[in-house]
């Protein structure tokens, strides 16, 4: 049984204990806080915003995602841009999703062949034909690709989009959504 001496008695102190309100006010806490760190007010202050500012800032990576569309012509061909690599950034498509009007998981278009290519910005003409990626044509097609094998596409290049197809895609709408991976070029 406890006695009234013993209910009202202080707590012994335990190590790690947190703050509590009978410890005293917020500023003595703080100033306790610098003494133990052997530094001002103010210097823990700076650290600490120096701090929170390295948490905060923007990260070296981003993912961007989009949709394009464009239309075959009468042979079924297409060659057309879907997006400019912003400058001061590298970007690895790992995604590509081509849809066209008419064909399903059930019904696929399998002839010919598409592929990416890079391009100079705001252009639709290949920098170069050994820098691409050629697809046999199953269209509706997935395509993934981790960062390590997907395809590099340089700061201010354009991605470009080209469908060699056959009479059964002619004048149809062609959808190709994407997923890329940006990072800031050092």
């Amino acid at each position: 049984m406890i006695d009234a001496a013993q209910a009202n008695a202080p707590l012994p102190a335990t190590k790690g204990r947190g703050p509590s309100i009978a410890d005293g006010p917020i500023e003595s806490k703080w100033d306790a806080f610098v003494t133990g760190l052997d530094m001002t007010p103010e210097d823990a202050g700076k650290r600490i915003a120096n701090l929170l500012s390295l948490a905060n800032r923007p990260t070296k990576k981003r993912i961007y995602e989009a949709s394009v569309q464009g239309q075959t012509d009468g042979s079924g061909n297409c060659l057309f841009k879907i997006w400019d690599v912003p400058a001061g950034y590298d970007a690895h498509l790992t995604r590509v999703i081509v849809e066209a009007d008419g064909f399903t998981p059930g019904t696929t278009y399998s002839a010919g062949f598409w592929q990416l290519l890079e391009g100079e910005q705001g252009t639709t003409q290949p920098v170069a034909v050994g820098m691409l990626r050629t697809f046999a044509t199953v269209i509706p097609s997935l395509q993934t690709d981790n960062d390590s094998n997907a395809w590099a596409y340089r700061s201010g290049s354009s991605v470009l989009f080209r469908l060699s197809g056959t009479a059964p895609i002619a004048s149809k709408l062609v959808v190709v959504s994407f997923r890329a991976n940006l990072e800031l070029r050092d």
